[in-house]
């Protein structure tokens, strides 16, 4: 049973909510980053990569220049 859930994958409810760690390797057809001005550069690759479909980020800045 576990190696059959390991191959599908865990599933992902239409909505959710969590830190990247949490939604690592998930996919989703949306993804939201809230604050990315306040993330790392891994984090924010890794909080940018779910979305299929689009990516909304909202920042009080134009332009994102997360901290190395």
């Amino acid at each position: 049973m576990r190696e059959q859930n390991r191959l599908i994958g865990r599933p992902l409810p239409r909505r959710a909510v969590g830190s990247t760690l949490l939604l690592k390797g998930l996919e989703a057809e949306v993804a939201v980053i809230l604050n990315p001005g306040i993330m790392n550069a891994r984090n924010l690759y890794v909080a940018m990569t779910p979305g299929s479909q689009s990516l909304v980020i909202c920042s009080p800045r134009p332009i994102l220049n997360p901290s190395l």
